[in-house]
């Protein structure tokens, strides 16, 4: 504790230098006093070692006898001692303020913050004590802290959901561009553009002049939000919202414009997927009824003319080849579209090797394409998935004939180059959207060809929509590419930009196992007959009489009916229904639901497989005795069907496509 001595000098040395002020030393004295014990601040004399000699004031039960003659070490933490004595050694040693701010513990235990502003006292040139005044900061502390905490945390939230922020001095045309504002336009720091016009330059060419108007109508308006699309730096483009707040003096012109900037790229393409999947189903549903309708009128022509070619004379029969071919090409349009809608019965697949599949139809190419086409071809040959060969050999030969179509006229080397391999679960290697649960199977088919600008890349799957000149597509390829795909459970992803060549890359979980056997159809149709009876169950009389006939010259007896209940009548007589063999029954007709009917039949005719005759796709029989075949269907399916129902095996694969199923001469 200071000496009486000590305090003395000092309340007369601060009694003295009052009185050099202003007259009345003692009015002076009770007046400093009197400012000293109400200031807001802890106002300290101390020695150089920190031991405190005066202090105005103390905290609540606290005595100015015990705080007087303790260090001033007593109330600052551990941690920050050595901070407080630095500052105090350098004020002495240098005879300047010092400043210096610390967490202090009074004898309560509560702990406070306190900026510390400490002066020399000077007694000729020696110096021989401190000024300290302690301010307490402790509210604006943690108001600080608070502060640091709510930025961090918006930080946080802004670079969670990935937004962009900026701001603008109007005035002086400075663009500043925070961390994820950068990152969504594609620049590194300092390398951003300057002012406004610079970042319009960054705006995609087509949306910039409405940008601008926005702008500027924003900065009357004292707000804006605009959707457009950017060029990042590295030259993609990208579709983002922007937001901007004008900041102003009340009635005064702009000063400053706040806002932020998210990338929506992937959302638009979600939406665009979203639509393309609305516009597949109001196509599937469209199809549905087409398709019925129109191969129940191919199913009168094709047997027919089949038929007719057996009798035909010479001259005649190439005529009949031609509407034969016709009439398929027509049949396969319709398989392709309901393919790509969705509306197709479920291929039968098994387990195959890729490479053998992928390669077979490479090499049909390769004899076909233009000689100046160069094919490289790379295989994994342990990779296998289960597919339906044609399905898959129709899906690869769309994409082949799409490459050779964009190598058409080509200055460089035309080259197409396809591998097969495997790709591990979980590797980033695979498209998001593909929710692969093992290894898969990829097939990438790769061309150098002028390649498709983002528009058109965005349509491809567009069922009817080609870029190739009339006559030389339907617009259908890559929609069922897709279909088919998807049926199996894989994926397509393409990727392509003008100038960079097409890559199209198909996804097939991956299968372990040997081989199914070799063979994928195509071949030479059996004609095998029977005497059993057949009930022909069909609303078109055509279709009645050309399946009738066909099954007669094969050996079979055959009843007809036009409708459930006419098929109802027939089979009330018991000795009747007792005779019948197998039911062909087309899926849709007036009069009775399909699934009552065919209720109807089991209880009639209980031993007789039903053959479900369908004009579109139709998902799947409703019992295991059931078969399905699809219209139109040449003679050899048609026997093939009815002597495997009889027999109690299933049909093999019909031929995918029925333009080769048409009469050659």
């Amino acid at each position: 504790m200071g000496t009486d001595a000590e305090l003395a000098r000092f309340e007369l040395d601060l009694g003295r230098g009052a009185s050099e002020v202003e007259p009345g030393q003692p009015h002076v004295k009770a007046l400093l006093r009197n400012i000293l014990a109400h200031a807001p601040d802890f106002i300290a004399i101390i020695r150089p070692d920190g031991r405190i000699l005066f202090l105005n004031r103390v905290r609540a039960g606290a005595s100015l006898e015990s705080s007087v003659g303790t260090s001033v070490y007593d109330y600052v933490s551990s941690t920050e001692a050595a901070r407080y004595r630095t500052c105090l050694e350098r004020v002495i040693a240098t005879g300047e303020a010092g400043v210096v701010e610390t967490e202090m513990r009074f004898s309560n235990g509560q702990l406070a913050f306190f900026e510390n502003r400490l002066s020399p006292i000077r007694e000729g040139d020696r110096i021989v004590a401190l000024t300290v005044i302690a301010t307490d900061i402790t509210l604006a502390k943690q108001a600080s802290l608070a502060l640091q905490e709510s930025n961090a945390k918006l930080r946080m939230a802004v670079d969670a959901t990935g937004i962009g922020l900026w701001s603008w001095e109007v005035s002086s045309d400075v663009v500043h561009w925070e961390d994820g504002m950068r990152s969504i336009f594609g620049f590194a720091p300092g390398a951003t553009p300057a002012g406004r016009d610079g970042f319009l330059r960054t705006v995609h060419p087509e949306d910039r002049q409405r940008v601008a108007e926005v702008i500027g109508r924003g900065l009357a308006t004292g707000r804006w939000e605009d959707e457009y699309r950017i060029v990042r730096a590295d030259g993609a483009v990208r579709w983002v919202i922007a937001k901007g707040t004008v900041l102003n003096d009340a009635g005064g012109p702009p000063e400053r414009v706040v806002g932020a900037v998210i990338d929506v790229t992937d959302r638009r393409r979600q939406e665009e997927q979203l639509r393309q999947t609305q516009k597949l189903e109001a196509v599937g549903q469209l199809t549905a009824g087409i398709a019925h309708n129109f191969n129940n009128m191919l199913m009168g022509v094709l047997p027919n003319i089949e038929l007719a070619l057996e009798r035909a004379a010479p001259d005649v029969a190439p005529l009949l080849c031609d509407a034969a071919q016709a009439a398929a090409r027509a049949a396969d349009l319709v398989k392709k579209l309901t393919t790509a809608a969705g509306r197709r019965q479920p291929s039968k697949r098994s387990v195959e090797s890729v490479p053998d599949l992928v390669d077979r139809t490479v090499q049909m190419c390769v004899k076909t394409f233009d000689r100046r086409i160069a094919f490289r071809t790379s295989y994994d040959p342990s990779c296998r998935a289960r597919v339906d060969p044609s399905d898959l050999e129709q899906a690869i030969l769309n994409v082949l004939i799409n490459a050779r179509d964009a190598l058409d006229n080509e200055a460089t080397a035309p080259t197409i180059t396809v591998d097969v391999s495997v790709v591990p679960a979980r590797s980033p290697e695979l498209p998001a959207p593909y929710d692969a649960r093992g290894d898969s199977v990829r097939i990438h088919i790769k061309d150098n060809g002028h390649g498709m600008s983002e528009e058109t890349l965005a349509r491809i799957y567009e069922p009817f929509f080609t870029t190739k000149d009339v006559g030389r597509g339907t617009g259908l390829g890559l929609a069922t590419t897709r279909a088919i795909l998807r049926e199996c459970g894989g994926w397509v992803d393409c990727q392509s930009s003008l100038g960079g060549g097409t890559t199209f890359s198909f996804y097939l979980p991956a299968e372990a196992g040997a081989d199914a056997s070799a063979g994928t159809g195509g071949g030479a149709e059996t004609l095998v007959g029977g005497t059993e009876l057949v009930l022909v169950i069909d609303d078109e009389p055509a279709i009645r009489e050309v399946v009738a006939l066909m099954l007669g010259e094969a050996g079979y007896s055959t009843l007809t009916a036009y409708s459930g209940p006419a098929a109802m009548a027939l089979l009330a007589d018991p000795q009747a229904a007792a005779k019948v063999d197998v039911v062909l029954l087309d899926v849709s007709m007036p009069g009775m639901p399909r699934r009552e009917l065919r209720n109807r039949l089991r209880d009639l005719v209980p031993r007789a497989p039903v053959i479900y005759f369908t004009g579109y796709g139709f998902d799947a029989a409703e019992s295991s005795d059931d078969v399905v075949l699809e219209k139109p269907a040449s003679r050899g399916q048609l026997l093939e069907a009815i002597r495997g129902a009889l027999d109690g095996r299933a049909p093999t694969e019909a031929a995918s496509n029925p333009a080769a199923r048409a009469p050659a001469i």
